[in-house]
């Protein structure tokens, strides 16, 4: 069978694209009749090869209609039958000729009707249009029984227009809007005809082509007895699951040594198919070349396909249907070959950089001259199972195959008055949920509350605000919450926020109780003496945004000619310093270039303009800040005209003396990410209490070390014990505790311990007791942990005894939003990250306020670096601000210090990274070196405060070591960011004094953002865009894989790509690869984390973890070229937490605001741990070990108890729910 009727029985699932849910098997009214086009067609849906005058559709390869669903479906409201070309011959539509394809027939066959009908209704596409041509193109004739004819015509801009537009016209609404392997959207339309004899029987209709320039495409005919209602068209730009068909896809990277201009070479991958490949249809080898020209051979079992390969072939595929190669695949599902052979400039190879150290591949082409070669090879295969799971598993090929979507599981549980408090000293209750919203100043209380909004969350995003609201620079939050009965009466009520941006005024029980400001950090309040503990609590907060806390500064900056990047007419490209980013809150409308002191000229609307007539100014393309191009006033070369150039613009500084992290001035969604961002929790916590316990391990010494500290007079015995499972596994040393000994530091030897490895990323809990002289109970704290070490032995890091190479990226999310990131998008996420071969991720500027972050990274085994977003003196413009600021460090000492402490106890933490690239933030500022010193030193003050806390860490400076004049002999590792050039890395152990060394960011041409600094927009058509997004993808692939097989072949320690899945998925293709946000359906509002609507990897894609049937993420093959050019790594289970829902009733009804909290049965390592009912009844609790809890539900005069049995976690998230109803107390 020919492939092309293969792939459109198929509907085969592109591989970056993520899925939806099959559509149920619709059934036509009976009003409507189809008329069946099987005889007459002659084309498929799906095209193998362009222009073999073979396949279907327009014959134009892959740019085809095979994404088209087939069956009886609806379309605008209308249904029609398309045929299925599995069924049919492989044909499924009939496509008639025109200029550009002139082999299909001028006109169909009769096609019989054989009835009466008031309307017909005809699903229908073209292509290769002319706009100026407005006669028909086709018509549709219709046949009565008496002979006579009626033509309807078909015209541009009134029936139809061209596909690739998907743009409705006057008498041709659209009926589909897709897309392709290539083109995204695509349109068909739907023609309506009203029958002027209805009375008449119409015995047959058929299609004619005028054979002007439009090739007219025919899918499918309804007739109908009345007026049908017509709909908006059907959305499907991601394929619909409708066939039972499964791709397996992997994308290698075989590069060898060196290029070989008259090479002839072979290379062969493996792969492997499950069993269910025993239906295998047919399959498709994909080779992805760059600017090359030669010969290409693919053999599998036997069968040969050569092509011919030229220069603008970036992709060239080879379908294989003989029965040799499919025998001999189902023969060897396992393990089978695919044998490449290339000859002339298509021969494997790779950059030199001996020869050409200094180029930088782009996209443009014009220096891709010295590497020609082959980096890709993709294979598909096709085959029909009846496996449901299989026929979804299209886009990532996961390591462990997909399983059924867990049952939800329900049940019902019989409650008990609270006969005694539980024993557990602790307890905390989380009072996230949907809260009230009221806009108004802070000086002014609301009397109403209208709107509301999730928390966490931002304001911005909240229901029920209106336009004017949403500008506002101030809300109002309310909830009210009852203390939950088994808050201990002589214990401390502390009330904690996990961030607010910006400012926060709380007010409990109408008590203002204090305020915060900053964006960046955890605070809490003691409200012992504010709280009711027997009646509702009214909780408000004041949130401001930044907008009253900043100024605008003026900032001038003389442009450097050297910078001058290229030129396209008039039009000069200059990529601005770092530091100009963000100008006006980022939307550049400040922003003025002077020549000679005069202004330039006017701003335009695009460089197009400036390109073709000069004399202005275009900056911010595409929302890149750093870009600009600028005309000369005569349009003179900048460069050497003798001219000086400058620009002005403004940058946002704190209105006052900067003492503290706070949020950076520059961010462009300053007052767009502004409310309640992080977890709220009330704890209850004992007056005398263990205030922290640092847990410490040697695996070369063997040893646990414990250090604790306590508030409260000290007497008494301290304790301390290792716990595994609801097992104690270890003692340590008790220790009397007497007055002025803090820590308190407790060692142990401990020569069995099961290690947390990035394989097995295994935890303990440390449960630590303080009992008084009487011994009784005072305080017990858990502390998780993992017993690991991380050690450096000359220039490599050695991780439980074994040298391992660093090998991750950097997600790269502002730092005010890292609490806005729920635990199970970061679980997922890691998960990609483990599947990409990565064992270490650094949180790019976000590291400070990261709970959920370093959990998840805990738990997958993933090795974490957390890196402080700014110093006080980055980004702060004014002299005296900076001056002041050196000198006034010590706020910022404190929350270094603060930091250490917070996170030091996660195993997977191995380095805090001090700060990002400050260097280059004073590249324009004439007291340079003088302003280095300062900050040197200023550094040195912070790298000991993270040091004093947590010495058993290392720290870094990411990116900073590209000052050769200032280094840093207190610091253990350098690291350095884009090491292009061959001269760089070579003889790298001296240059950085035999430390260890981490290519800490690396990326497409070197920039920080995806598109490189405006040069995508060269050409800012979308189909053009559309291309360069995938040469960008192929470029990017290939200039990653080779400097990681370089760093890796130089040994070099660490090797870490910059923001891998902002370029490892679709999402960023200009014609709309990336998929649609699917809305989350959060089994409750109620609970840790934020309940955003969606979640997304990077920036515009989006992330699943509610449904396993579909893939995680829409990813290109980018993804695996990280992974095959990494070294492979262990994969670990999925790490979850064990979580429930307690769905609370009264009678039937569910009750709002009960606090439930959760006390462990089973000796688990936790404390108290609850949440507050959302509206729906129910509270989501997530504890750290599973196993069975008694629930305590306090109520207003009683409290009742039932026994709850929490599961252990899964991947895809499925929360047991246990119903409780408290009716008739």
């Amino acid at each position: 069978m020919r492939v092309n009727a293969l792939l459109a029985t198929a509907a085969l699932f592109v591989l970056i694209c993520t899925l939806q849910s099959p559509a149920p098997i619709y059934e036509a009214p009976e009003l409507t009749t189809f008329v069946d086009l099987r005889s007459a067609a002659n084309a498929g849906l799906a095209d193998d090869q362009l222009g073999d005058r073979k396949g279907g559709w327009t014959d134009q390869g892959n740019n085809d209609m095979a994404w088209l669903p087939v069956g009886v479906r609806e379309f605008a409201g209308v249904p029609f039958d398309v045929i299925d070309p599995n069924a049919n011959g492989g044909r499924a539509c009939i496509m008639l000729m025109g200029r550009e394809v002139a082999h299909y027939p001028r006109e169909s066959q009769w096609i019989k009707v054989g009835r009466q009908f008031e309307y017909l209704y005809l699903l229908h596409g073209v292509a290769w249009v002319d706009r100026n041509d407005k006669q028909p193109y086709a018509h549709v004739e219709i046949q009565y029984d008496d002979d006579r004819t009626v033509q309807v015509p078909l015209r541009i801009d009134q029936e139809a227009n061209d596909w690739h537009l998907a743009k409705p016209a006057p008498n041709g609404p659209l009926a589909w809007i897709g897309r392709n392997d290539t083109q995204s959207p695509l349109g068909l339309h739907l023609l309506e005809w009203k029958n002027p004899n209805p009375e008449k029987f119409v015995s047959a209709i058929r299609f004619t082509s005028q054979a002007r320039l439009p090739v007219p495409g025919f899918i499918a005919v309804t007739v109908a007895s009345q007026k049908l209602e017509i709909k908006g068209p059907n959305r499907e730009l991601r394929r619909d699951p409708i066939e039972s068909i499964l791709v397996q896809y992997r994308a290698r990277m075989p590069l060898a040594a060196r290029f070989g201009p008259a090479a002839e070479q072979t290379v062969t991958v493996h792969r492997s198919l499950p069993e269910q490949a025993q239906r295998l249809r047919s399959l498709r080898v994909d080779l992805r070349l760059v600017k090359t020209q030669g010969s290409a051979a693919v053999t599998i079992g036997g069968q040969t396909i050569e092509k011919q390969i030229g220069r603008e072939d970036w992709v060239t595929s080879f379908a294989f249907d003989h029965p040799k190669a499919i025998d001999y695949v189902k023969n060897n599902l396992s393990d089978f070959a695919i044998d490449v052979k290339l000859s002339g400039e298509a021969a494997l190879g790779r950059y030199d950089f001996d020869t050409s150290p200094n180029v930088l591949w782009t996209v443009g082409g014009e220096d891709l001259a010295p590497s020609h070669s082959l980096y890709g090879i993709t294979f598909t295969a096709f085959f029909n199972t009846a496996d449901p799971d299989l026929a979804r598993w299209k886009v990532l090929e996961l390591p462990r195959p997909p399983r059924e979507n867990p049952a939800t599981v329900t049940d019902e549980a019989t409650t008990e008055p609270l006969a005694a408090p539980p024993a557990e000293p602790r307890a905390s209750l989380c009072l996230n949920g949907l809260w009230q919203l009221a806009s108004a100043p802070p000086d002014a209380t609301p009397q109403t509350y209208a709107a509301t909004a999730r928390v966490p969350g931002v304001w911005q995003m909240s229901e029920g605000l209106a336009e004017k609201d949403a500008e506002t620079h101030s809300m109002w939050y309310r909830t009210s919450f009852l203390v939950p009965a088994t808050f201990a009466a002589d214990n401390r009520v502390i009330l904690d926020f996990g961030q607010v941006a910006y400012r926060a005024t709380v007010y409990l029980n109408g008590q203002k109780i204090g305020e915060h400001l900053g964006d960046i950090d955890d605070f809490h309040f003691d409200v012992t003496d504010a709280v009711k503990r027997d009646a509702d609590n009214d909780l408000v907060v004041c949130v401001e945004d930044h907008h009253n806390h900043f100024k605008p500064v003026e900032k001038r900056l003389t442009l450097d000619p050297g910078w001058m990047r290229s030129q396209e007419g008039h039009a000069w490209l200059y990529t601005m310093p770092h530091s100009c980013g963000g100008t006006d809150k980022g939307s550049g409308s400040t922003m003025e270039v002077f020549e000679d002191g005069k202004p330039l000229g006017p701003a335009h609307t695009g460089h197009q303009e400036i390109r073709e007539h000069g004399g202005g100014r275009f900056s911010h393309v595409g929302g890149d800040p750093e870009t600009l191009y600028l005309s000369t006033s005569d349009n003179t070369d900048p460069r050497s005209n003798g001219r000086t150039y400058e620009i002005r613009y403004q940058k946002y500084v704190p209105d006052r003396v900067t003492q503290r992290l706070d949020h950076h001035p520059d961010s462009t969604t300053m007052e767009f990410w502004s409310g309640i961002l992080g977890d709220v929790y009330l704890r209850s916590v004992p007056a005398r209490a263990i205030a922290d316990v640092f847990v410490t391990t040697s695996v070369r010494n063997g040893t646990i070390a414990v250090q604790a500290e306590l508030a409260g007079s000290p007497d008494g015995t301290l304790t301390h014990e290792v716990w595994e499972g609801g097992q104690k596994v270890l003692d340590l040393p008790s220790t009397q505790v007497e007055a002025n000994q803090e820590p308190i530091t407790v060692r142990q030897k401990w020569t069995d311990p099961h290690r947390w490895d990035i394989d097995d990323p295994h935890l303990y809990q440390l449960r630590t007791e303080w009992r008084d002289a009487d011994g009784t109970l005072l305080d017990r704290r858990w502390t998780p942990f993992g017993f690991r070490e991380l050690w450096i032995a000359g220039t490599d890091f050695v991780f439980n005894g074994r040298k391992i190479r660093l090998q991750g990226t950097s997600p790269s999310i502002p730092h005010y939003t890292t609490p806005m990131h729920h635990r199970l998008k970061w679980l997922n996420q890691m998960q990609i990250y483990r599947y990409m071969n990565a064992n270490h991720i650094r949180l790019h500027l976000a590291g400070m306020n990261c709970p959920s972050f370093v959990e998840a990274t805990d738990a997958m085994g993933l090795l974490a670096t957390l890196e402080a977003p700014f110093v006080p003196w980055d980004w702060v413009w004014d002299e005296q601000n900076q001056e002041v600021n050196y000198e006034r460090l010590e706020p910022v000492v404190d929350q270094y210090h603060r930091w250490a402490r917070r996170f030091r106890n996660h195993p997977s933490l191995i380095f805090y990274s001090l700060h990002n690239e400050f260097w280059a933030r004073m590249v324009d500022d004439p007291k340079q070196i003088e302003n280095l010193t300062k900050q040197t030193e200023a550094l040195r003050v912070l790298n000991e405060a993270v040091m004093a806390e947590d010495p058993s860490r290392l720290t870094q400076l990411h990116g900073s070591e590209g000052c050769k004049q200032h280094g840093y002999p207190w610091l253990k590792v350098t690291n350095m960011h884009y090491q292009w050039k061959d001269e760089d890395t070579r003889n790298w152990q001296e240059k950085v004094n035999h430390r260890p060394l981490i290519i800490g960011e690396i990326a497409f041409e070197g920039t920080w953002s995806f598109f490189n600094s405006g040069l995508a927009y060269r050409r800012n058509d979308p189909p053009v865009l559309h291309d360069f997004y995938w040469e960008k993808i192929h470029a990017v692939s290939k200039r990653i894989a080779t400097y990681i097989d370089l760093y890796r072949a130089r040994d070099i320690s660490g090797i870490m790509p910059y923001a891998i899945l902002q370029w490892a998925t679709d999402a960023d293709d200009p014609r709309g690869l990336g998929h649609d946000p699917a809305a989350l359906k959060w089994p409750a509002l109620s609970g840790p984390g934020p309940k955003g609507i969606s979640a997304s990897l990077q920036y515009l894609d989006y992330i699943n973890w509610f449904d396993s049937r579909y893939p995680k993420a829409p990813q290109s093959f980018a993804t695996d070229t990280v992974m095959d050019h990494f070294e492979s790594q262990p994969l670990p289970p999925f790490g979850g937490q064990p979580e429930i829902i307690v769905l609370v009733k009264d009678a039937g009804n569910p009750l709002a605001n009960v606090p439930v909290v959760l006390y462990p049965a089973e000796d688990q390592g936790a404390e108290g741990l609850g949440s507050v009912t959302d509206p729906e009844g129910k509270a989501w609790i997530v504890v750290p070990e599973y196993g069975r809890y008694h629930a305590v539900l306090s109520l207003p005069n009683r409290a009742v108890t039932l026994d709850v049995a929490v599961e252990p976690a899964r991947e895809f998230s499925a929360v047991k729910t246990v119903v409780a109803d408290v009716g008739g107390g």
